[in-house]
């Protein structure tokens, strides 16, 4: 941890690069995957993780574009 304060970053993980990896392998994933957010989640919340999942399902691009400042 001392070594990452000080500046050196070389041995770790580019952050960028990490994004767009698990962004990959998520998408590339997805059409295999059959768990829904909403089967795992307590009953007084699937409906609002269903609706969740079908506007992500629609417009996966404005996910990532809100989730960008995150």
């Amino acid at each position: 941890m001392r070594e990452f304060i000080q500046g050196k970053r070389v041995r770790f993980f580019n952050f960028v690069t990490l994004v767009i990896l698990l962004l990959a392998i998520s998408s590339l994933l997805s059409p295999y995957v059959k768990i829904h957010l909403s089967d795992i989640m307590p009953l007084n919340s699937k409906q609002t993780m269903s609706a969740y999942e079908g506007f992500a399902n629609k417009y996966p691009k404005v996910i990532i574009l809100i989730l960008i400042p995150l």
